[in-house]
């Protein structure tokens, strides 16, 4: 996942910190540290690693990559608790669940990755391109969370395999912003499929975790398919609604 900011601050002194690279902010610094509550009762004694990978520099928060955290109110910056990645350079943020896909984000911004020869990439690349995409954030694993039987019971099967890459996130339509999302199905059968199941779901179905009707949140401005991609786009008073979906892994996102 990935946003693009400006920052310019200093750390806050604290005896014995950690060596940080250049590339560390006050800002990031308490973002991770935030996201350390869902596993250390005390995270500002709890200090993120720092690791570096071709040259550059992330913050690696403590805890098992993608284990998600059984109190909600601790969870930090990621809504389910899981322990992030964070990089911060001048012109833009990367923040990743894995360090998998933090190398991968590095990877690109310096054209030195594989991306490019993924055909599922340059597809999704294509659909961002034309739904003029401001902010996003990704995923290759969009699959629901099992709630042990205490979310909502909305469920809109699947068509075919999930999809190969999923995007969400902001877009400026006029004045406004508005949400979108972007997947890259296996074929453009099941592509037309899962546009039909969303449109049903989100005219009829509701959220799993806070049983709120899709509706009341989200109003589709355009549900099409382009061969194998699906493109949705959504007018709403809270575009960051679908990121929140997808990190969540909400119906929604199950493409």
């Amino acid at each position: 996942a990935a946003a693009c900011s400006n920052t310019n601050r200093t750390s806050p002194s604290r005896s014995n910190p950690p060596t940080r690279s250049s590339n560390d902010t006050s800002a990031l610094t308490k973002i991770t540290l935030a996201n350390t509550r869902a596993t250390h009762a005390d995270p500002l004694n709890s200090y993120p690693a720092t690791v570096t990978y071709g040259g550059t520099s992330y913050l690696q928060a403590p805890g098992e990559e993608l284990k998600t955290s059984g109190d909600a109110k601790k969870a930090g910056i990621d809504p389910l608790g899981r322990p992030l990645r964070m990089l911060v350079a001048p012109d833009h943020i990367f923040i990743a669940r894995t360090d998998d896909a933090m190398r991968r984000a590095i990877d690109a911004r310096s054209g030195t990755g594989s991306a490019a020869s993924r055909p599922a990439a340059i597809e999704a690349a294509k659909a961002l391109d034309a739904v003029g995409a401001l902010s996003m954030v990704s995923s290759s694993s969009p699959a629901t969370t099992d709630f042990g039987g205490k979310g909502s019971t909305t469920t809109v099967p699947r068509s075919g395999e999930p999809a190969a890459l999923l995007f969400v996130g902001s877009r400026l339509n006029g004045p406004q912003a508005d949400a979108f999302l972007v997947a890259v199905k296996s074929s453009a059968d099941d592509a037309t499929g899962a546009a039909t199941n969303l449109r049903t779901l989100v005219e009829n179905g509701e959220a799993l975790t806070t049983f709120q009707p899709w509706k009341e949140r989200l109003t589709p401005i355009d549900i099409g398919t382009d061969g194998n991609v699906l493109t949705a786009t959504f007018a709403t008073p809270q575009p960051r609604i679908i990121v929140e979906a997808l990190f969540k892994r909400e119906n929604l996102t199950d493409l």
